[in-house]
């Protein structure tokens, strides 16, 4: 096996160390550390690349070189040998680009290897062009990648998301997608789980109280289950249950919709559990919610 070989192989373990991996790849020249990287897909070399790359670069004594153009790193790009140091300045220096120097990047990365596409994806989800919206598209439908559905549920036309809502819903989530289609558009609850009423707060529905009453407890008894099973010590972080991050989401939501007597009850026991948290007596919270 070659030291690339063992490097690769390492890094695809699970319990591959971060620290042990850069340690090692430190150990390889510039001309095997771009052998490794041109086939590359595990996040975690590049990672440890660009932290090699930074150690690396030169000194403030050193001149600095003159800028590539563009075109000719575009170049570099499709080089063996100077691929990674290519796409590294693309990417740094793309948000000064022109448009059209953005467009030819973004383009080049959108139609090659999946890293490069993800990137590329996650800078046009900040920073939105509707001419990709094609491309984005084309590789959804082909990769059902989380990067690609993501920026379709954000940015893509409600036609478009209402035709692949299920596909959208796998690959990102039912909530970010229903989130872009119009508020009388069906909502299928069970697919919501606990984010139904984060999605009528957001739509401005109105939810008959049973309903946001009968969600709202079985959201809670999700919740605290879920804290206690990866909590052990939870009461030592939180006094009070309106102090839980995703039940203070929930809090909100029956603000947003309305629901001056859930909220009037929610008050009362927030009140009366807070010794049963400082107690971390999670049966006793749960009979007292009447759950």
């Amino acid at each position: 096996m070659t030291q690339n070989e063992i490097i690769r192989n390492y890094a695809q373990r699970a319990d591959c160390d971060w620290n042990i991996l850069r340690a090692m790849m430190s150990t390889l020249s510039i001309t095997d550390l771009n052998t490794l990287c041109e086939d590359a897909d595990e996040p975690i070399i590049w990672r440890a690349v660009d932290s090699i790359a930074y150690q690396r670069s030169p000194s403030s004594n050193t001149a600095n070189p003159h800028y590539l153009s563009v075109k000719t790193l575009l170049a570099n790009y499709h080089t063996k040998g100077k691929r990674m140091k290519a796409r590294k300045e693309l990417q740094t220096r793309l948000p000064y680009l022109s448009y059209v120097e953005q467009k030819q990047v973004l383009t080049t990365f959108l139609h090659d290897c999946r890293l490069d596409r993800d990137w590329a994806l996650k800078f046009l989800f900040n920073h939105w062009d509707a001419r990709f919206e094609k491309d984005v598209i084309r590789i959804f439908e082909w990769s059902r990648s989380n990067a690609s559905a993501r920026v379709i549920c954000k940015w893509g036309s409600p036609k478009y998301i209402s035709a692949h809502l299920e596909e959208l819903s796998e690959a990102d989530s039912y909530l970010h997608a229903r989130l872009r289609l119009p508020a009388d558009a069906p909502i299928d609850i069970d697919q919501c789980h606990y984010e139904y009423l984060y999605l009528a707060a957001k739509l401005h529905l109105k939810v008959p109280r049973v309903l946001a009453y009968n969600i709202m407890m079985k959201d809670l008894g999700c919740i605290l289950a879920s804290y206690t099973q990866k909590h052990d010590e939870w009461h030592l972080t939180y006094q009070s249950l309106s102090e839980i991050t995703k039940i203070k989401h929930l809090i909100w939501c029956l603000g947003e919709l309305k629901q001056f007597e859930i909220l009037q009850w929610f008050a009362h026991v927030n009140e009366t559990t807070k010794p049963m948290i400082a107690a971390n007596d999670v049966p006793a919270i749960m009979k007292e919610l009447g759950l």
